[in-house]
């Protein structure tokens, strides 16, 4: 959503910029009413956003009701597009220990 060759930089995006449209950032279409949830939910302005979750998912049930996602749908989608590798993806697809991992006594 955000470039920057610096931290601050990105920072800076993050504080005052409105976000890039999703639709910019990849390759297929996405459903307009999807786009405009997913930056209602990035507003800057907290008056702009969705205000609570049962919103969201009435708006997303509109558009999944309009724009039918089998899974056969989302297999053909994943196989298009797997997930780039590197520390991130291997991080967020490994599983975690720390549940099975018993707490120390206080």
């Amino acid at each position: 959503m955000f470039e920057g060759d610096s931290l601050v930089k990105l920072a800076v995006q993050h504080l005052h910029d409105a976000p890039r449209p999703p639709s910019e950032l990849c390759d297929h279409e996405l459903p307009p009413a999807l786009e405009q949830l997913i930056l209602d939910c990035l507003a800057k302005d907290p008056v702009k956003r969705p205000t609570s979750v049962e919103e969201i998912e009435r708006r997303l049930l509109v558009i999944a009701a309009a724009c039918p996602w089998s899974q056969d749908d989302a297999r053909a989608f994943w196989d298009a597009h797997p997930l780039a590798a590197g520390p991130a993806t291997e991080a967020a697809l490994a599983p975690t220990v720390e549940a099975a991992s018993p707490r120390p006594a206080a």
